[in-house]
């Protein structure tokens, strides 16, 4: 939990203060929020994501799909 925690963080650092439309950023604060139960924050990040890299649509859902499978 505290390593998931440290990874929003992390990730915020990036897209607040280097790219905010960084896609591995975005999809690995994703993963940090669902890890830690938080559907919310996880589905507002993939919505995210999506708005701000529509060319990257397939990774994407690829990404997402293996972290609602766990096995990212």
């Amino acid at each position: 939990l505290k390593l998931n925690k440290r990874a929003v963080i992390d990730c915020d650092f990036v897209i607040n203060k280097i790219d905010e439309k960084n896609l591995r950023a975005w999809l690995y604060r994703a993963a940090a929020y669902f890890k830690q139960d938080d559907m919310k924050n996880f589905e507002n990040c993939v919505k995210l994501v999506k708005k701000n890299n529509p060319k990257e649509l397939e990774y994407i859902e690829e990404f997402v799909e293996k972290i609602r499978k766990e096995q990212f």
